[in-house]
């Protein structure tokens, strides 16, 4: 069952005056970061796609090692192979494979927050906090000593075992050798059943199908239980697309657009699917980083033009009204913004795509500049009323 604790603060106005201060301070730094994360981002998936293209128009199909093919990016498929036994030395476990992996979790309280907050005539802001504690199975052990009520729901100060792995020594995939870096990208687990007899179990351990369990009863875990899994990433049919280097090595492939190309999957694949699927993981990325870098630019308008937000709620009904207008106003910056970053990245590998965008960047902008100018003109309309009287 959940356990809930409330708080209730004030800020008066001039404390929100000193706090808009100090976003207005603080929004232009934000909007300078995000058009870094933008310009980047969008600059880096330009590259991914130009060195994606460059690789699908030459890279060679090596059935088998060719010394012909050194310096050159190949399309490889078989199976990966390691002679060697991976092994936890904790508790004892073993499996051949590739990587065998610890995953610890443990039962721990957890924190969330809400809040809401209300403005008064004089212009204080009144928030309600609510803090819901929790316990939860979780990989990363929560620092009570940081919840705002830590009595009552104290976690242990540190985990006794952590999850890692261990990876083998070598990996092949028929005549070549495989650069470590691709080998970390090969992620087809498989369970380690545990078997009583050879597992290690410390003091209080116990095994629960193919959980190691540190507590006294799986059915009612208690705060501070672990329980712990392996797996193992298999040996098995594996395709490459990589560089082919010395000894018989493949290695991520340096283009001449600026990204490398090191590419792992397991089963069998061609070129083609492997191309594709890069090109579908780069749009992913892009996407949440193109997300990522929006938000930050809209609360970075959204502090910059905080003293504005601020000093309108004294005023009875208009504060709301004007909160709206600057989130409307920071919006359409936002838009604008990011639609000319990221048009004028595309405008270099994809000028009709870019084009549209920088076309749709100038319209936001059109619309911003009318928003301004309609409130300014109402706001002037709104003072001169009294004096017409």
């Amino acid at each position: 069952m959940a356990d809930t604790f409330t708080t209730v603060s004030s800020t008066s106005f001039f404390g929100r005056i000193r706090d808009a201060v100090v976003g207005f301070v603080v929004g232009p730094l934000l909007i300078i970061g995000a058009v870094i994360l933008i310009f980047w981002n969008e600059s880096h998936s330009v590259r991914v796609l130009k060195s994606l293209k460059e690789g699908a128009a030459n890279v060679i199909e090596a059935d088998e090692f060719d010394s012909d093919n050194d310096g050159e990016l190949v399309h490889v498929t078989g199976d990966t192979a390691s002679d060697q036994t991976l092994s936890d030395p904790v508790f004892g476990i073993s499996s051949p494979g590739i990587r065998l992996n610890r995953n610890v979790q443990i039962y721990a309280w957890t924190e969330k927050e809400s809040s809401n907050s209300s403005t008064s005539a004089t212009g204080s802001k009144t928030t309600k906090k609510t803090y819901t504690y929790e316990k939860n199975w979780v990989s990363s052990l929560p620092k009570s000593s940081h919840f705002k009520q830590p009595e009552g729901h104290e976690n242990p100060t540190e985990l006794k075992y952590r999850s890692t792995s261990f990876p083998a020594d070598k990996v092949t995939l028929g005549d070549y050798t495989l650069d470590p870096e691709l080998v970390s990208k090969l992620t087809n687990t498989k369970s380690v059943p545990l078997e009583k007899d050879s597992v290690k179990l410390p003091e209080g351990a116990q095994i629960s199908g193919d959980v190691i369990y540190i507590g006294e009863n799986p059915d009612r875990p208690a705060v501070g239980d672990l329980r712990i899994t392996e797996d193992v990433v298999l040996t098995g049919p594996t395709t490459v697309l990589a560089g082919q280097g010395p000894k018989e090595r493949l290695a991520p492939f340096e283009t001449k657009a600026g990204e490398s190309i090191g590419l792992i999957e397991p089963g069998t694949k061609t070129a083609t699917e492997m191309f594709a699927n890069a090109r579908a993981a780069n749009r992913t990325f892009t996407w949440f980083a193109r997300l990522g870098g929006f938000i930050v630019l809209l609360f970075g308008f959204l502090l910059f033009l905080s003293p504005l937000s601020t000093m309108s709620s004294i005023v009875p009904f208009l504060g709301g009204l004007f909160e709206a207008g600057i989130f409307l106003i920071s919006l359409l910056a936002a838009v604008v913004v990011w639609t000319l970053l990221v048009a004028l990245a595309w405008m270099v590998v994809r000028p009709l795509i870019g084009g549209a965008m920088l076309v749709f960047a100038i319209a936001s902008a059109v619309l911003l500049i009318h928003h301004i100018r309609k409130g300014h003109a109402a706001r002037k309309a709104k003072l001169a009323s009294p004096a017409t009287a």
